[in-house]
């Protein structure tokens, strides 16, 4: 259905932009890549890799949405294309983006170059780009999944607000569903919020981050 596509499309583009390339550059010090990297003794600039490959995404990802598009409507303007990519990518990221430069103490410059690569890739296949619209039938979207993708949607930022919100001093949300190990990936600047089942152990008071 048109609703799965656009789903598709929306989760690919938060996918490739917020984790593979803002996330990527956001934090230098305790990042996944930063940390895999600084494990083998590679060079922090590698990161860009990363970058790189979600500009490559960015163009199938906006080549789909502008098909999708032309079910509905064969004829479209290069002013239509461009508020399509608009309406349909950007709110997203920078949503999220809003929410961590209001709690972060400081963005790095690179993360907000991270950020806006892959939107202006996008805007590039706007402003050239006319794909043709799917060859094979995709039925339009009704109300009952309008209902259950906003459903998915509010349990999906609920999730993300408790397991990963940025909060002050450079501080992050957390969920800790385990006793603290050495091997459980909370760290100190992480404030976790635990499960019921460990509310009432004596080992859930434990300082994140050490061994239990």
């Amino acid at each position: 259905s048109l609703t799965r596509q656009l789903v598709a499309v929306q989760g690919a583009w938060v996918a490739l932009v917020i984790g593979a390339s803002w996330q990527v550059l956001l934090d230098s010090d305790h990042g996944h890549v930063a940390r895999w990297l600084g494990f083998r003794n590679l060079p922090d600039e590698l990161r860009w890799v990363a970058v790189g490959a979600a500009v490559a995404a960015a163009v199938p990802v906006a080549l789909r949405l502008l098909s999708l598009a032309r079910i509905s409507r064969h004829h479209m303007s290069r002013a239509h294309r461009l508020g399509l990519v608009a309406l349909h990518l950007l709110p997203v990221p920078a949503a999220w983006a809003g929410v961590v430069t209001t709690v972060a103490p400081a963005v790095p410059i690179e993360a907000w170059v991270a950020l806006s690569v892959p939107h202006l890739t996008a805007i590039l296949v706007a402003w050239f780009g006319y794909p043709a619209p799917p060859t094979y039938a995709i039925t339009a979207a009704s109300l009952r999944s309008g209902f259950v993708l906003a459903v998915v949607a509010g349990l999906t930022w609920a999730a993300f607000f408790v397991a990963g919100r940025p909060l002050p001093s450079a501080n992050a949300a957390a969920i800790q569903w385990s006793h603290a190990t050495a091997t459980n990936n909370i760290r100190e600047w992480m404030q976790p919020w635990r499960a019921p089942w460990l509310a009432d152990s004596p080992r859930s008071a434990d300082r994140p981050g050490n061994p239990g």
